[in-house]
């Protein structure tokens, strides 16, 4: 139930076949239960993605992750 999502970035010739980033949820959260991307959440210029986590505790939640230049290390 603690799930994890992945990102797959893009390029010219195609998607990547290894993902270049990922995150974990808590225990029994059911995070990445859905994943999408959230356009511009904080002005910056670059896309964001959503991740839910609805059976955390009783009311869920949603996880914001914003984009940037920068490249993450798995």
């Amino acid at each position: 139930d603690a799930g994890k999502s992945y990102a797959f970035y893009g390029s010219a010739s195609g998607l990547s076949t290894t993902s270049n980033w990922s995150s974990s949820g808590e225990h029994g959260g059911g995070f990445g239960y859905a994943v999408a991307g959230a356009g511009d959440v904080n002005g910056d210029g670059y896309s964001d993605v959503i991740v839910s986590a609805p059976l955390f505790t009783s009311a869920g939640r949603a996880y914001i992750f914003y984009g940037s230049t920068a490249k993450v290390a798995l």
